[in-house]
């Protein structure tokens, strides 16, 4: 008899087994178990590759602030990638849009303004 780390199927505690035995019940929540199941549970892993991970809980006002920030040492393109991160947390956030917008209307006014230049 040997005693194995596992995991109740049910409840999720982690609990001991005897690896000789076909069943067992949970200590945690009195819920019986296949040894081998409660074993694999434990033992499984989990592979992330090339993911996008959300964490939650991001304070999208630290990104706007620092867009905004960008945006004032008119480093335009970073404003732009920041704002873009708060709209990714938060689609509907008046002040990105807002910014985007004006930067969108900067960027055709410049065009404009250049191609006025060189038609001159």
């Amino acid at each position: 008899m040997s005693l194995i780390a596992a995991k109740c199927t049910q409840c999720g505690a982690n609990i001991e087994v005897d690896d000789s035995k076909e069943a067992g019940i949970c200590q945690a929540c009195g819920t019986p178990f296949v040894t081998e199941k409660a074993i694999n549970y434990f033992n499984q892993s989990i592979s992330i590759d090339k993911a996008t991970i959300n964490i939650q809980g991001v304070d999208v006002n630290n990104i706007l602030l620092r867009a905004q920030q960008f945006e004032i040492e008119g480093d335009i393109d970073k404003a732009k990638e920041y704002y873009n991160k708060v709209l990714d947390v938060d689609i509907n956030n008046p002040t990105a849009i807002s910014a985007m917008d004006k930067i969108k209307n900067l960027n055709q006014w410049l065009l404009q303004g250049r191609w006025f230049q060189l038609t001159l």
